[in-house]
């Protein structure tokens, strides 16, 4: 894969030596999307992440994120990322 940037700078895309593509996404709309253009995974960012998520909360939008997409899913979220209890509730 070429682009503007590597064919300037006369590099190979970070791709070509293996890297991985992982996009930050907020809704199903946006996963959806990554996983067309060839993305590896998506990280889901809900409310909590200091209001970068738009108005949907992190146990409302990784379940229905996970159900989108085949590819990965990291969730984000550091509320969420301790409390057990609730991620067995979401049977993750």
């Amino acid at each position: 894969m070429e682009t503007a940037i590597t064919r300037l700078l006369g590099i190979r895309h970070p791709i070509a030596y293996g890297a991985k593509v992982v996009a930050t996404v907020t809704n199903e709309r946006h996963a959806r999307a990554a996983e067309r253009y060839g993305c590896d995974a998506v990280q889901v960012v809900g409310l909590e992440a200091a209001g970068h998520g738009g108005t949907v909360t992190s146990l409302v939008l990784i379940p229905a994120i996970v159900d989108a997409v085949r590819i990965p899913v990291i969730a984000s979220g550091v509320s969420l990322l301790r409390r057990a209890d609730l991620w067995e509730s979401l049977g993750t």
